[in-house]
């Protein structure tokens, strides 16, 4: 992997689709109570990088908590 500061669009939304296949069928946890107003298919993605340049993607107009969003980043590493 060349880096995140060398990532294009095309790549970015590579990552999505293969994202998004990964996820399919999958359910939120209900014992969290704002996680299991949400639904599961939902997806968004904001990146704002050093040079100032942001890229958006996604469900942006849907609010939904965050729950382990650690986890996601580690799959970057």
């Amino acid at each position: 992997m060349k880096g995140l500061k060398k990532l294009t669009t095309t790549e970015l939304l590579t990552w999505i689709q293969q994202a998004k296949i990964q996820v399919e069928g999958g359910q939120v946890a209900h014992r969290i109570p704002q996680l299991a107003k949400a639904n599961p298919g939902w997806f968004a993605i904001h990146i704002c990088c050093e040079s100032g340049k942001t890229i958006t993607f996604g469900d942006i107009a849907c609010v939904f908590p965050l729950i382990s969003v650690i986890k996601t980043f580690s799959l970057l590493s």
